[in-house]
């Protein structure tokens, strides 16, 4: 009872909110993005992969990548896959292509570009391997810039579990054979992006690396860069400038008209290309504001892990960005904000197989002139704009009902008002103060519905005599420094910075001439030379560095020295020496993970399993996110049998790590679409279905045998080489990962709400329906379907069938004890008139393609029936769109469901005959009184489509996947069927046979003169190995008058095939040559 209330509430809810549900949903999808390219020609044969040369700032190592710096002037457009995101305030589209690159944003209740929208890609000599383009948001990962920003990447789309969704990009970098992920992600009714950083040490060493987002805006001279209140100085790359901010009065970066008191906040008072970074960024936010379009771009995150906000631009006197990086698109600013730095380079240590996570959160502002504070959930500013006049204005990201704006001057209120906020609906009120009031004791606040306080801010004073801070200077040479601890320790910055011009061994070395045993200078020669692979020298630094911390058979605290002398080890195959060095270093807790991940490997060389397992547990007990002591558990499950359990380490990598490689192929071993062959690779299986040997029962029942034939033009079928495999099969296992427990539920009775909603937004989309996704049944195919309809419509309809006509229905109507009657057809469809004469209530047509005439129904016929449905109570029209996709002149006519006003269509479709045949997934669309009835009697239906197939059904649909399928195969079949009919017409046939071919639909009528009957015909076929119908076989009455009128299907006919089977006609009728004219030809043309 309480299911069926709660189903016919959702109904009624449904039937008033549906359009809207379907609004606020976030949508995934896969496309193309087509732009004018100025394309890069072939990389160099012999690159320079190594020299002495900086960029930015610190060392340009590139292998094993080659320079990708040969740019040309030869423009042409290019298809590049897109994925796109949308919800109601938000749309987007990410580039894998070109690095992952977030491309545009767009604020859809402005229209505001939240970033620098390119219409070109334009590539220039600016990055790491050379090419790089400007626009979107760039992640600089590992290094600034990235060195592959302009190579494709890998991508997922996942949905989450409240419905939003999220793309995510990544690779390997392979200078440093660390990974990384970004995931983008768009909530129901929020107007941010929520972008998610994974930076994955991969490796076994101690690496230092760096993050930035390169977002990138267009400005002109209305446009401010907001950096926090409290804001006090900026500084340049290295920190070896200083400046006051926002006004400047000093010399920067070499720039002497700084010091002339400029406001460096304004793009349009910088006289040339320029970086300032916030110096100690307190608060969590910087951004960015047009004042000429009233919109600009919020960068909120926590400034204690995002600690890093910076600005960069080319300047208004520049070239650069207004014609070397783009044809038309004007200047643009980089707003960059960074974790785990705030400088470049600004580089910070991970630990051997470490993952540092981060969290942004992007959104557009509007109409409140800029912005003092602002997180997640608002954006807040106050201006005094005039003597006794402040500007107030809010930004919320959400629906906030309730909240209350409140300005107030020394604890007096000044202006308080209770609103409503929404993305759509900021808050922007000037208020009238005192004009003494001075700034720093206004306060503006932002509260919720609970009175809980969400923003407040305060006018700050700021020293402009304030002392800047000290620079960062030239290390003094070794031998300059004293204090052997600040040697060692300059050594280390120069390592940990990558810097190119000054070798931090040098100050190792120093180290080592004044105390040769210091542990910390041999720990980090013996890591040094062991990344170059020179082991002997390595060993000998290191057992230098464990000598002086174990004197006295003391255990070091420290044990990095301990742990690559035992890499050493096990890289030489020493394994018991390997193992008593490795087990000492797992005593200390920073390389415990580490050190059990290396045991485990060896144990798993000596075979010795349980103890592999037991390591492995240990190491990822000690660290979670140990990704490649997960993967490795997950292989030796799998190979012991242990699926289950491989299964679970493959989803704990995935859910944080959705792109890592060696989770996504262990996924597809588990599932047996690949093999792994030692020391040769992973190759694909091939999927065969073994002969099992019947029970001994069998003998006693008749069983059906199919007969193979050289052709069967009575099936429907698509090619199967037509069909998208690897796309399907990606997304089923997309499907496993991301629904894994959902799939073990009960299915609605109705089918899965996921595929209901992808339908009625392929229905929009493609027949221009309006279809709430409360009213879609989902069955297994269209039979099922029409049994279901026969019982909801009751034994007293009377149901009309086309003559000729699709029998296999009448056969159901048979089973399901229902009345049924033919009604004639004549040029333009099923004849109106005879509905009434022979008391028919429910008609049952083909309205975009006949079957098997061909003919499509023209828009005053469906108005007749849809008119004479309407006349009574009880009178209904099913719909069957068979074939609809594939309309080949023209546009397809508005299906008979959109036309209808009085809800008395049933439509009905099916996926089978698009997709392939095993795949039995149909559906329906009831109108509303029927939906109620079908809610109230007969949900105890179960679904007969697996969950599965419906969730990967529905990403298919989703992700464009079908739209694109259905764009090829109407393509081929376009070709196809001209070179069939090409075919025909010069054979010998053309003398006596006539083709008959309509717009739409994949087959066509032959009509032969003969004096053959159609079973004598069908029977000569046979005999030489053909399959073929008639259109008299499709005759409830007047078979005779279609006498000699083959019914042919080429949607799966190879044109081998083909030319055996006119072969074989021209055989069959090789005796009758007389022209071809019959009534039924007269028919068609005539329309009677």
């Amino acid at each position: 009872m309480k299911r069926k209330i709660l189903m016919t509430l959702s109904l009624l809810a449904g039937i008033a909110a549906g359009a809207r549900a379907q609004q606020t949903a976030v949508t995934a999808r896969e496309g193309t993005l087509e732009l004018p390219t100025y394309v890069l020609n072939a990389a160099e044969t012999a690159p320079i992969f190594e020299r002495d040369w900086s960029y930015q700032r610190e060392r340009r190592s590139v292998y094993p990548y080659p320079l990708d710096d040969n740019m040309t002037r030869d423009k042409k457009t290019v298809s590049y896959k897109a994925l796109y995101l949308e919800n109601e305030y938000v749309e987007l589209c990410v580039l894998p292509d070109i690095g992952g690159r977030l491309f545009y944003a767009t604020d859809k209740t402005n229209g505001y570009e939240i970033f620098y929208r390119q219409h070109v890609i334009k590539p220039a000599n600016v990055g790491m391997l050379g090419a790089w383009i400007s626009g979107g948001v760039e992640w600089n990962v590992f290094h600034h810039h990235r060195a592959t920003s302009n190579i494709p990447c890998d991508y997922r789309i996942v949905e989450n579990g409240d419905g939003s969704k999220t793309i995510w990009v990544g690779e390997t970098e392979l200078r440093h054979r660390m990974s990384w992920a970004i995931g983008i992600t768009l909530r129901p009714g929020k107007s941010y992006m929520e972008i998610t950083g994974r930076l994955v040490n991969s490796t076994e060493n101690d690496n230092s690396m760096l993050y930035w987002s390169n977002v990138s805006t267009l400005v002109d001279d209305n446009y401010q860069i907001i950096f926090p209140q409290s804001t006090e100085f900026v500084t340049f790359h290295c920190t070896n400038w200083f400046a006051h901010w926002p006004v400047t009065r000093e010399p920067f970066n070499g720039i002497d008209e700084y010091a002339d008191g400029i406001d460096a906040s304004w793009w349009k008072n910088h006289f040339m290309s320029n970086s300032m970074f916030v110096h100690d960024l307190k608060e969590d936010f910087i951004a960015g504001y047009d004042h000429g379009r009233k919109a600009g771009t919020m960068l909120a995150g926590n400034h204690h892990i995002v600690k890093g906000g910076k600005f960069w631009l080319w300047g208004p006197n520049s070239e650069w960005d207004t014609r070397i990086l783009t044809d038309s698109d004007g200047h643009y600013c980089e707003l960059m904000v960074g974790a785990y730095s705030d400088n470049q380079p600004d580089y910070n240590w991970s630990a051997p197989y470490e993952v540092k996570e981060f969290t942004h959160y992007w959104y557009g502002l509007r109409d409140i002139g800029g912005v003092k504070t602002g997180n997640r959930q608002a954006a807040l500013n106050l201006d005094l704009v005039a003597p006794g006049k402040a500007l107030i204005g809010v930004n919320a990201t959400e629906k906030l009902s309730g909240t209350t704006v409140a300005l107030t001057a020394g604890g007096r209120t000044l202006f308080t008002r209770r609103t409503d906020l929404a993305p759509d609906a900021p808050f922007v009120e000037t208020v009238a103060i005192d004009k003494t009031t001075r700034p720093t004791d206004l306060r503006i606040t932002l509260t919720d519905a609970a009175g809980r306080e969400l923003l407040a801010y305060s006018p700050v004073e700021r020293d402009p005599d304030k002392p800047l801070p000290e620079i960062v200077k030239r290390p003094l040479r070794p031998e300059q420094i004293e204090n052997t601890e600040e040697c060692y320790l300059v050594g280390m910055r120069n390592l940990q910075f990558h810097n190119p011009f000054i070798d931090p061994t040098d100050y190792f070395e120093e180290v080592l001439r004044r105390d040769p045993g210091d542990t910390r200078a041999n720990t980090q020669m013996g890591v040094w030379w062991r990344q170059r692979g020179d082991n002997e020298k390595a060993a000998r630094y290191l057992r230098k560095a464990i000598e002086r911390q174990t004197k006295d058979y003391t255990r070091p605290k420290d044990c990095e020295a301990m742990y690559n002398l035992g890499l050493i080890l096990k890289q030489e195959g020493k394994v018991e020496a390997a193992m008593d060095t490795l087990y000492r270093a797992v005593w200390n807790y920073n390389y415990n993970s580490a050190g059990n991940f290396q045991l485990a490997q060896l144990y798993v060389a000596q075979g010795d399993i349980p103890m592999a397992l037991e390591r492995l547990d240990e190491a990822i007990a000690r660290n979670a996110d140990n990704f490649s002591a997960l993967n490795l558990k997950a292989t030796i499950l799998r190979t012991r049998g242990d699926k289950a359990g491989a299964s679970a380490c493959v989803k704990r990598v995935s859910e944080t790590d959705p792109v890592n490689a060696y989770a996504a192929y262990e996924q597809l071993l588990l599932e047996g679409y690949i093999r792994s062959e030692e020391k040769r690779g992973y190759f694909v299986n091939r999927l065969e279905v073994k002969n099992v040997s019947a029970p001994a029962y069998a003998s006693f029942v008749t069983r059906f045998r199919e007969e193979e034939y050289l052709a069967d033009l009575t099936a429907n079928n698509i090619q199967y080489d037509k069909f998208p495999f690897a796309t399907w099969a990606k997304i089923m296992r997309q499907t496993l990962t991301d629904y894994d427990t959902s799939l073990l539920k009960t299915v609605p009775f109705n089918g899965v709400e996921k595929l209901r909603v992808a339908i009625a937004e392929h229905l929009y989309r493609y027949r221009g329906m309006h279809v709430s996704p409360d009213h879609i049944i989902v069955g297994a195919g269209t039979e099922y379907l029409y049994s279901r309809l026969l019982q909801l419509l009751g034994k007293n309809a009377k149901f009309g069938v086309e003559n000729p006509g699709y029998r296999k229905i009448t056969k159901l109507y048979d089973v399901g004890g229902v009345t049924w009657d033919y009604v004639d057809i004549d040029g333009q469809g099923m004849k109106v008139e005879q509905l009434d004469q022979k008391g028919i209530t429910v008609a049952h047509v083909s309205p975009e393609h006949h079957f098997p005439i061909g003919l499509v129904m023209p828009v005053g016929r469906r108005q007749e029936l849809l008119r004479w449905a309407a006349e009574e109570p009880e009178r209904y029209i099913v719909e069957d769109d068979f074939d609809c996709e594939f309309r080949m002149v023209g546009k397809p006519v508005p299906s008979m469901q959109s036309m209808d006003r009085n809800h008395r269509v049933i439509y009905i479709n099916t996926f089978s005959k698009t997709m392939v045949p095993s795949l039995r997934i149909g559906y329906m669309v009831l109108p509303e009184k029927l939906m109620e009835r079908y809610i109230s009697t007969m949900n105890f239906y179960s679904c007969t489509v697996s969950g599965f197939e419906q969730y990967a059904m529905a990403a298919f649909l989703e992700k464009g996947y079908f739209e694109r399928h259905i764009r090829r195969l109407l393509n081929d079949y376009r070709g196809q069927r001209e070179r069939i009919c090409r075919m025909f017409r010069e054979s010998p046939l053309s003398q006596i046979s006539q083709i008959y071919q309509d717009d739409a639909g994949t087959h066509f009528l032959l009509h032969v003169r003969t004096e053959l009957s159609d079973v004598e015909i069908k029977w000569a076929a046979r005999q030489r190995g053909i399959l073929v119908n008639c259109l008299s076989e499709y005759c409830f009455a007047d078979a005779q008058k279609y006498r000699g009128i083959l019914v042919i299907h080429y949607s799966d006919m190879a044109d081998e095939i083909l030319q055996k089977v006119i072969g074989a006609l021209e055989e069959i009728f090789c005796n009758y040559s007389e022209p071809c004219k019959t009534a039924f030809c007269e028919c068609l043309h005539s329309g009677r």
